[in-house]
């Protein structure tokens, strides 16, 4: 019998094989989302550059990381099981767990200490800060890689709530929360996939309850997989995702702005959604046409390179020297 851990305790990072990131000079975050690997590069890679993010993001991304880090940290130090990440055993299991991509590369959660390490390395841009985009170093470029664009209009409704007394911050769910609190209400918090946090216990508390409203924000999601579990269900659900990325109409203006002499991009950016074929302005048009890829596919780039780097044994390079110093007599 091979036992999986039912609570989510190894993770998979950054993938970094194909780039040394202690030679990356800056990180610029602009969605909280894009923080939860944060500790895993600032602590293990070498990296010693700059990360610039603004301050709402490194608020909300410290709140996500802490609160991982802490129902982590609440589940029971029972004996860890290993033999689920052998590839002969994982072939085994059945789906989705044979599907899991690169098990062995998968790391146990980062600590308190590793991630106020992580947040002391951010530069804060402050908020409404405007920072003009230098486009000089992308205009005919040789290659342009886009990636991380978004298929869902921008949603930004929290400040007008805010404004209007309708949406309030609280730090945790005790203290001032706790007085506050009035049913029927609508909280945000937890993991958007439903299933470890706070979020758990508000679901079982609230779902009976055709009064209660859960709303999902996060566009990386399906709620309705998030939702599967606790069916079924009374309460109402709301889906208003909240995306920073750029869309579409936004990169065919910078690709028209910048003319680089190649796009590279994911190949779900060549083609409209599967679900809406007729959608042909979620996909990248421009000439020549992009280069596409898939995960984990390697690409030749239409590029060369001025200077090359290269290692030298030091008995070539003594070979070399030695041939020098005769030539010179």
């Amino acid at each position: 019998m091979c036992k999986v851990p039912a609570v989510p305790k190894h993770f998979m990072p950054v993938q970094t094989e194909l780039l040394d990131l202690s030679t990356v000079d800056v990180i610029l975050i602009s969605n909280y989302h894009c923080m939860m690997a944060l500790p895993y590069i600032t602590e293990y890679t070498g990296f010693t550059g700059t990360v610039y993010a603004t301050e709402p993001t490194v608020q909300i991304g410290r709140l996500l990381m802490e609160e991982l880090v802490n129902s982590i940290e609440r589940v029971p130090k029972a004996q860890s099981a290993s033999m689920w990440k052998n590839k002969e055993v994982q072939r085994l299991l059945p789906a989705p767990l044979k599907d899991a991509v690169e098990v062995s590369m998968w790391r146990k959660c980062y600590t308190m200490p590793e991630v106020n390490a992580a947040l002391s390395k951010i530069q804060l841009v402050g908020y409404s800060q405007k920072i003009p985009m230098d486009q000089a170093s992308l205009k005919n470029s040789d290659v342009l890689i886009l990636t991380g664009l978004t298929q869902i209009p921008t949603a930004n409704p929290d400040g007008m709530l805010i404004q209007t007394n309708k949406l309030k911050h609280y730090p945790s769910i005790h203290g001032d929360f706790s007085n506050d609190f009035k049913q029927p209400c609508v909280v945000f918090t937890g993991h958007p996939s439903l299933r470890f946090g706070d979020v758990v216990h508000f679901m079982e508390l609230w779902g009976k309850s055709s009064l209660n409203t859960v709303i999902f924000t996060e566009p990386d999601f399906s709620y309705l997989d998030a939702l599967a579990p606790y069916q079924p269900l009374a309460m109402k659900c709301v889906y208003c995702p909240i995306d920073t990325r750029l869309n579409f109409i936004q990169v065919s203006k910078l690709l028209k702005e910048v003319q680089p002499l190649h796009v590279v991009c994911p190949e779900q950016y060549t083609q409209p959604p599967p679900t809406q074929s007729h959608r042909t302005d979620l996909m990248i048009d421009c000439q020549p046409p992009p280069m596409s890829y898939r995960r984990a596919e390697v690409l030749t780039l239409p590029y060369k390179r001025r200077y090359e780097k290269i290692e030298i044994m030091p008995e070539v390079i003594e070979f070399f020297l030695y041939n020098r110093l005769i030539s010179f007599y």
